[in-house]
């Protein structure tokens, strides 16, 4: 197993600024970046925080759903690169917009309950946030599958 691949190193190498100002990721041939869905409290019918979720471009500038872009992983590295790059991307574009009063709910591909202890588990979590989430206050993670 080459370690370079799954450390924090290979996903910061994997981030870029988009003309647009936001934060991208590279896999493979695709572009990816986050879009916020709003999670809204019934008691007080207001957002509590935002569900961060996956976009995708191909190389010829098509959106791609989730569902053909998490297709491409071809092994456990990949599942756990992808679902990590996601992350990275989500927070710091989180960051950069949200009122620092928000929760954001991050969700986490059920295999890397599993594989993730593989490909440093903890000390990943940790750098993201050291790195880039410095104003999120209460992130949420959330196991589910991408649709």
């Amino acid at each position: 197993m080459n370690s370079q691949t799954y450390d924090f190193s290979a996903i910061n190498d994997r981030i870029s600024l988009a003309n647009e100002g936001r934060v991208t990721g590279s896999f493979r041939d695709y572009a990816i970046t986050s879009a916020f869905q709003p999670i809204f409290s019934l008691s007080h019918s207001d957002p509590v925080g935002y569900e961060a979720l996956c976009r995708a471009r191909s190389a010829d500038g098509l959106a791609v759903s989730p569902f053909v872009l998490f297709g491409q992983v071809q092994s456990e590295a990949d599942n756990v690169l992808l679902d990590r790059l996601c992350r990275a991307a989500h927070v710091q574009n989180f960051s950069a917009c949200s009122d620092k009063k928000s929760w954001i709910f991050l969700n986490v591909n059920p295999l890397i309950t599993v594989l993730g202890k593989n490909f440093m588990s903890g000390q990943f979590t940790n750098l993201v946030y050291h790195n880039w989430g410095r104003d999120i206050e209460c992130p949420i993670f959330t196991v589910g599958t991408p649709t």
